[in-house]
């Protein structure tokens, strides 16, 4: 669902380099020929990031000083070393809703960012649900599976344990509107804070 006028839906992501989104979408190739053609929303390549924090409908006035808070909270954390690896479900690998890409590496790190930029943001936007923070790159959205499908999605997973997509640094999160069209969401770089 799309925000309402004068609002814009909004998250704070880290951005994942060129060459690991390319072996993510080889990831999201291989899993889909497990599954019957479109039982799975994939995640367009070009847009796959680590969400630190969903902020959902924040007026669009208040996106400037948003955008400021933000900078002002993480400057000076300094890069992150990240690492995109193995795939996974949630909620369940037997009840698939998300199928994502792990993020190792600072993983305490991680979550001290995501309590900083989740602090930072509170004055702006609406809280997001109370579930513990999990650094995870969403590959698709499954649809419909019946248990062979999901079965046949969970073994084509196994495939993927340990598999390393790369390593990268993470200089800066990013302000992204997100819009939901007839052929998905556009995400949309709104600012850049950096870490450093």
């Amino acid at each position: 669902m799309n925000a309402a006028p004068g609002t814009r839906r909004l998250f704070v992501a880290v951005p994942v380099p060129d060459e690991v989104r390319e072996r993510l979408a080889g990831a999201q190739a291989g899993l889909d020929c497990a599954v019957p053609a479109a039982r799975i929303r994939w995640t367009v390549p070009a847009q796959l990031h680590l969400t630190v924090q969903f902020l959902g409908a924040a007026a669009a006035a208040e996106v400037p000083r948003l955008g400021d808070a933000l900078a002002r909270a993480v400057a000076g954390f300094g890069p992150l070393h990240l690492a995109a690896q193995s795939v996974g479900f949630f909620p369940h690998p037997r009840h698939p809703r998300v199928v994502w890409a792990g993020v190792e590496g600072e993983k305490e790190r991680c979550r001290a960012l995501h309590k900083l930029v989740a602090a930072a943001c509170a004055p702006f936007a609406p809280a997001a649900a109370d579930e513990p923070f999990q650094a995870h790159i969403t590959l698709g959205r499954p649809r419909d599976l019946d248990r062979a499908a999901v079965d046949a999605l969970f073994t084509a997973a196994v495939g993927f344990s340990g598999v390393s997509f790369g390593e990268w640094t993470a200089a800066a999160v990013e302000l992204r509107a997100s819009e939901l069209t007839p052929g998905g969401a556009r995400h949309d770089t709104v600012t850049v804070a950096p870490l450093v």
